[in-house]
């Protein structure tokens, strides 16, 4: 039905998104990198809100890992300012600890404001870091 109404490639970055949602998100990565998406802002504005109204950090960090790359710098910025913020509130270690290593895997170019949260959370994992 997407598929009809849109673009076969809105379909495939919708289908990645309900991948996503259910936590597959190898399969949603490869269907990402095998059919070479790229997520209009919009539609990544629009995925980060569902998922932040959810209240789920996992789907916001989930998002980043599959979608890197394939939008704008500035809204996965935004998005992970939000999931981090999430995460950090919940305090889900494990989770921002994956999303550090993914940054650093990607050499994602970070805002200065998570530059600063993540050097002093990999200094710091075992002590309390502030993120305002």
């Amino acid at each position: 039905m997407v598929r009809t109404a849109h673009s076969a490639d809105s379909a495939n970055v919708n289908l990645a998104y309900a991948l996503i949602d259910a936590n597959h998100v190898k399969r949603a990565r490869d269907l990402v990198e095998r059919q070479n998406l790229y997520v209009d802002e919009r539609m990544l504005q629009y995925f980060t809100t569902v998922a932040s109204t959810q209240e789920n950090p996992r789907l916001l960090k989930d998002l980043f890992i599959v979608f890197n790359g394939r939008t704008s710098t500035l809204e996965l910025n935004k998005l992970l300012e939000l999931a981090t913020k999430k995460m950090y509130g919940k305090n889900d270690m494990e989770s921002l600890e994956e999303l550090s290593k993914e940054i650093d895997s990607t050499s994602f170019p970070l805002q200065h404001k998570l530059r600063t949260f993540f050097e002093d959370f990999k200094r710091k994992q075992t002590e309390s870091v502030e993120f305002d």
